[in-house]
Formats: C-alpha cells, sequence, structure tokens
C-alpha cells in the first residue's frame, strides 16, 4: 500500500494541506503520537512525513487528497516559504551529511538505551525493510546515510552534534541548535567529530545564500 500511496500523495499538494492541519489542530489536545508525527508533516511537508502522519491519523488523507483543489489564503504564503526553505535545508543537510560520512569525518551512532524500533516502523511505513541477517545499525546507518526519503521521514529523531571553542552543540535535523537534552531524545546522532566549525560555516550559508 505505501508504494501507491506514495506516488498518489507525490500528486497532492501537501504544503496546501500542512496549513489546514495547522489550523484545524490548533489548541486541540491529541495524543502524543499523533502531535509527533503532525509536527514533522507541518515541518517538513512531503509524501514521506504525510504517510508517517496517516499511520497515526488516518483521517488526514481526506485532507491531503482535497487540498489540491483549495485555493491559497494569502496569510499561509509565510507558512508555505517556510515549508519550502526546510524541505531545502534537509535535502542540503542529507548530502552535506551523506559527503561527510563517505569522507569519514562523521561518525552515526544511536541511543545505547534503545532498540531503534520506532526507525524501523517509520522506515517500513514508507516501504524501506530491513533483510534478514543484515546487522540492524549498519543497516540504519547506510539507509538513512544514503536515502534522503528515510532521512525525511526520521528527521524529528535526528541529532547533530559537534563541539566548537570547548562547547558543546546541539543541531536537529532542520539544522536548528537544540538544547543538550535533545540528545538524550533523539535516536539517531551524527557526531561531527573535529569538523563542528566546517558545518556551522555551511549553515550560516544556507541562512545566508
Amino acid at each position: 500500500m505505501s508504494g501507491k500511496l506514495f506516488r498518489q500523495l507525490e500528486n497532492c499538494n501537501l504544503e496546501r494541506a500542512a496549513c489546514i492541519l495547522i489550523r484545524g489542530f490548533k489548541g486541540k489536545i491529541v495524543r502524543k503520537e499523533v502531535a509527533k508525527s503532525l509536527n514533522l508533516f507541518t515541518n517538513i511537508p512531503c509524501p514521506e512525513t504525510a504517510i508517517n502522519f496517516y499511520y497515526e491519523f488516518p483521517e488526514a488523507l481526506v485532507i491531503m487528497f482535497g487540498a489540491n483543489g483549495a485555493s491559497r489564503l494569502r496569510e499561509e504564503e509565510e507558512w508555505i516559504s517556510v515549508f519550502n526553505d526546510n524541505l531545502k535545508r534537509v535535502s542540503l543537510i542529507h548530502d552535506y551529511l551523506l559527503n561527510e560520512a563517505i569522507q569519514g569525518k562523521t561518525t552515526i551512532g544511536f541511543h545505547r538505551m534503545r532498540d531503534q524500533q520506532i526507525l524501523f516502523e517509520r522506515l517500513k511505513r514508507i516501504g524501506i525493510k530491513r533483510f534478514p541477517f543484515i546487522n540492524k545499525r549498519q543497516f540504519l546507518r547506510r539507509v538513512v546515510t544514503k536515502k534522503l526519503s528515510a532521512f525525511r521521514v526520521v528527521n524529528d529523531l535526528v541529532c547533530i552534534h559537534g563541539v566548537h571553542d570547548g562547547c558543546e552543540i546541539f543541531w536537529n535535523g532542520i539544522g536548528a541548535e537544540e538544547h543538550p537534552q535533545w540528545h538524550l531524545k533523539s535516536e539517531i546522532q551524527y557526531d561531527l567529530g573535529g569538523n563542528t566549525s566546517e558545518y556551522i560555516k555551511f549553515l550560516r550559508n544556507l541562512d545566508n545564500p
């Protein structure tokens, strides 16, 4: 089902759907997993995060499919601009981390006290499954590092960590700086090692193209 649904969602106006969902859920109390998947989708509205949200809130499909013909309100222009910026940032950050990993400058780890089941579940939702007898963490490293689709669907579980001028810095998967607790909450942890200054420069270039 995920493959067919993915193709259908590629033809939907997901940015417009995200605007409708932001308005519809404003002020509402929902269960934790719905809130997390909604936040991911409304940060980076794309087929991967849309499918992830669908699994937590199936009713969202009606909005996603119906948003194609909906007119865009003037006040939503700013939101849509942020969506576009976030999608571009995620793609460029993924490319950067892939290049760093290939060169051996960045290492990829996981939360030691967890089994990464949430990562496998997210990937399964978009049709990415681990074959038997393949090391679980090696599989995750390879897939999330190489596939943009995988990086998107687990983006809210990513922590990028480095040390600059003697201070630890933590970023999320969109490149925003986070509190140190983010490292404990995350599932995938990129360690920039001695190349943190290069990443900071890279982020500044994203903010000031």
